[in-house]
């Protein structure tokens, strides 16, 4: 159980939390430098760290402090919240992905209606099977491959499209096997992604280059 100094008039005084704060920490600096160097500026826990401070047994003992700070309402935790704003060379970006993206699948299915003629349903049929009832026709048919699966920014790859499609060309962007890149490229404007927790398609390609993009610190809260 935590000991609580207290007033005459109920509230406990500064002197009385650097006297608990000294005891629970002897080696960190006072509580009153500490407090001055987390006051000085809002900017994150780890800059106001001394030089001296490595390892990560002597960063906990800090965090530690921390934790104790906010648990006496001594400090608050600031909170940043920031919009995401997706500019025009990064839905460029995202798109020329896309296209390559694309156009290696429609190469993939080029080069396998060259190797793999289509044979006819009737040519596969023998004269016994025409007669004979498939008890697994009325079975549910197989999801395709990646359905359902979006985590991760993995819609950003045109989930639910099958290499086996029937409609091939739904998706062609007028690809030719001897343009390595698009020659028409769409104009783009940048626009803010309100709501990325729930973002779209078009939204989830921008995101991921973004984050793509972005130093480690701000790439692992995309993760969140």
């Amino acid at each position: 159980m935590s000991e609580r100094v207290y007033r005459a008039d109920g509230s406990a005084s500064l002197d009385d939390y650097a006297a608990r704060f000294a005891r629970a920490f002897s080696d960190l600096p006072p509580l009153r430098t500490l407090i001055a160097s987390i006051s000085a500026a809002p900017c994150q826990f780890r800059d106001i760290l001394p030089a001296g401070v490595v390892g990560e047994a002597a960063r906990q003992r800090y965090l530690d402090a921390l934790v104790w700070l906010i648990k006496q309402d001594l400090v608050v935790q600031v909170h940043t919240r920031a919009r995401i704003y997706a500019r025009a060379e990064i839905k460029e970006t995202a798109w020329r992905k896309l296209w390559h993206r694309r156009r290696a699948r429609w190469l993939r299915r080029i080069t396998k209606s060259t190797k793999t003629p289509m044979m006819s349903p009737v040519d596969m049929t023998t004269p016994k099977a025409l007669f004979h009832i498939n008890p697994l026709d009325n079975a549910v048919p197989p999801s395709k491959k990646g359905s359902g699966d979006s985590s991760d920014f993995e819609v950003d790859s045109d989930v639910n499209e099958d290499e086996d499609d029937e409609t091939p060309d739904r998706h062609n962007m007028g690809f030719k096997a001897d343009e390595l890149e698009p020659k028409e490229v769409p104009k783009f404007t940048g626009s803010f992604i309100f709501h990325p927790a729930r973002a779209q398609k078009d939204e989830t390609r921008w995101l991921r280059v973004i984050r793509e993009q972005a130093d480690e610190v701000w790439a692992s809260k995309f993760d969140l």
